[in-house]
């Protein structure tokens, strides 16, 4: 199934590739979730704004052996279409057996700093990995998009609004809001240069850097795409 991929327009948003069939990757994917060295439930090792979550190296932990023992191989690499088009993520699914294979296509979003850049991938890459081998967090509130805080904010009664959390959750939003509303360059690197000191003085979580990045990078190019036409 593809994504709309038009260069003319400047949209891109997944594309999916495979092998003409897919049984015996599958019959292999199948065997390795039995396998007892595979956690389909991945330990959460790094905190985020809303609880935990499982990095890079928890993700390969939990899963490589048992692909491996099976003959199944997970590679991410990037590709570039033509002019005008993102960086693309291209994570695979291999079977070794067979050559069989499923490949999910996603965009990093353009950035004019490498940290911005790297920032996205870095998002990209455990969203990826997680996708096409089905992997959940430990904890179901881990990916509740605040949901549970907001939870335990209500059953507080106060609303949350003297947390630390229900602070951040402030400041991102506004946060946002400006950068959605930036109209040049210069603008958005003045608001990231904010967010940084809102890191800094703990007013942002670490992880809301990378959400500011990816937003800041989309609006550059909506800015850039305002200006060409």
């Amino acid at each position: 199934m593809n994504g709309q991929n038009d260069p003319g327009n400047r949209v891109f948003l997944f594309r999916r590739e495979q092998s003409p069939t897919l049984e015996k990757l599958f019959a292999a994917l199948a065997e390795t979730k039995l396998d007892p060295d595979w956690h389909a439930v991945v330990a959460k090792n790094a905190h985020a704004q809303y609880g935990a979550f499982a990095n890079m190296a928890a993700l390969i932990e939990a899963t490589e052996a048992a692909l491996a023992r099976h003959s199944l191989v997970i590679n991410q690499t990037f590709h570039h279409d033509s002019d005008g088009m993102p960086i693309l993520l291209v994570t695979e699914l291999g079977h070794g057996g067979s050559g069989q294979f499923i490949r999910s296509i996603l965009p990093i979003p353009k950035a004019q700093k490498v940290q911005e850049t790297k920032s996205a991938i870095t998002y990209m890459r455990r969203t990826g990995y997680e996708a096409i081998l089905g992997l959940a967090p430990a904890d179901p509130r881990a990916d509740d998009d605040g949901d549970a805080a907001n939870g335990a904010a209500n059953s507080n009664g106060n609303g949350g609004g003297n947390s630390k959390a229900a602070l951040h959750r402030r400041n991102e939003m506004a946060a946002k809001q400006k950068i959605l509303a930036a109209k040049t360059p210069a603008e958005l690197k003045t608001l990231l240069d904010k967010v940084h000191a809102y890191i800094a003085e703990g007013n942002l979580p670490e992880d809301a850097l990378d959400r500011m990045q990816m937003a800041a990078a989309n609006r550059r190019e909506e800015i850039g795409d305002a200006k060409a036409s």
